[in-house]
Formats: structure tokens, sequence, C-alpha cells
């Protein structure tokens, strides 16, 4: 029994049984629950409405978008620097000039997947959250934690031209795309997302983490394999080291 002004919660096994239903060729199924409201019967009219699917195409072409577009450009910026050593000095400045651009693009693209990862995690910890935002999020996070700090100190160091920069934001990527956010791509073909801004908001941030930590995978390759030796250190000895 209710109280007069009072309310109470309860979950019903007619509406939990209509929602475990398979989806109708409609995506509508009405339920009724009778109550008694002192002396008088009333009947509760609803319905459960099923989402349409998304265009799950449309998510994966935009993945794929994301893969090309920072290996694309590095492998057209540094395309020269393979055989500038032996060329003229137009041709070594063109493939320094062309490093250069390919090291900025696999810096940004690398910040930018770690970002949209950091802002998906927290997206998806703020459905649950009750008061325990902050544990969510890190138990959310997983292996995360690690690919965020590795992948800022790859960008960073790419930025400076040091070896490892690529190395390091290849890692980074690996962790974010491979291994971590492989399991999201199902909101690419589920209706209903747990994620606190829209599902098509989420959709993107996925296709980034995934789409784009392959990237920065491809791209980052492509920049060590065509980053001349001379741009390292030589080795105490060597002929290109000063007598």
């Amino acid at each position: 029994t209710v109280a007069p002004g009072a309310s109470a919660y309860w979950v019903d096994p007619r509406i939990a049984s209509a929602a475990a239903q398979a989806r109708p060729p409609n995506g509508r199924l009405a339920w009724t629950i009778p109550l008694r409201i002192g002396d008088d019967e009333v009947t509760v009219l609803g319905e459960q409405k099923w989402p349409s699917p998304p265009a799950a195409g449309m998510w994966w072409l935009l993945l794929a978008v994301m893969v090309a577009i920072p290996a694309g450009v590095v492998a057209v910026c540094t395309r020269r620097s393979a055989g500038a050593g032996s060329a003229g000095a137009g041709s070594a400045g063109a493939g320094s000039a062309g490093l250069a651009v390919g090291r900025v693009v696999v810096a940004a693209a690398t910040l930018l997947v770690i970002c949209a990862h950091i802002v998906h995690i927290y997206g998806s910890a703020l459905v649950p959250a009750q008061g325990q935002l902050i544990w969510l999020f890190l138990s959310a996070a997983g292996f995360a934690v690690v690919a965020w700090p590795i992948g800022l100190a790859g960008a960073y160091a790419t930025v400076r031209g040091h070896q490892a920069g690529p190395l390091l934001c290849l890692v980074a990527g690996a962790l974010i795309a491979v291994i971590i956010s492989p399991a999201d791509i199902f909101s690419f073909h589920d209706a209903v997302v747990p994620f606190a801004w829209g599902a098509d908001l989420d959709r993107v941030l996925i296709a980034l983490n995934v789409g784009g930590g392959l990237g920065v995978i491809v791209a980052a390759t492509i920049l060590l394999r065509r980053t001349p030796d001379a741009e390292t250190d030589p080795e105490p000895g060597s002929p290109e080291s000063p007598a």
C-alpha cells in the first residue's frame, strides 16, 4: 500500500519480460499492468520501443578513413627522404622538410587518439556513476592508463626529433587500437550504446580510437623506416663522427 502523496518503485516482471523479447518487426511491444487505487481498478498502459540499429557500414567506412589519413599523409610527405642523402642539397632539404611534417602528423594523430579515448572512457563511466566516478573511470580505462602517458611522451619526443618518439607513438596506438578498443566496436551495430552524450558521438570516438590508432601504427612505422641513419647520432669512431 502506498500512502497518499508517497511514491513506490518496483521492477515489474511483465515489463522486464517485454524488454527481454526479440525485437518485433515494427520495433514496438505494448504491455499493461493492472493496479488498484483505493476501491478502483486501473490499468497502466505502456510500450516497449526498440530503436532502429545504426548504419554500421558508415561507421566502418569512417574507421577506414581514420586509418588512411595519417598513414597516407606521412607516406606522401616522407617519400623523398629515403634517397635524399645521395641526392642534391635541394632534395635533401625537401626530404628533411617532409620528415618534419611527418613527425608533426604522427604526434598530432597520437594526441587525437588519446583525447578521443579519454572522452570515450569518461562518457561511458558517467552512465553508471553514482558518486564513484573516479573509480569507474580508472577501472574502465584499464591498460589505457599505461597507453596515455606512453603516447604523450611519444608525441613530445617525435616533435623534438628523437628516434624513440615514433616507436612510443606506435606502442600507444597498438595498445588502444589492438588491445583495448576492439571490444567497443559492437557500438557500430547496436542501437543502444551506454554513453552519456549520445550514441553517434561515441561511435565517432570509437572510430578514432581503433581507426586512428591503426593509422598511428602505420604512420609511425613509415616514419621510422624512412628516417635516414644520418639523422641519428653517429657512433664514436665511425666515418661520420667528427675527428
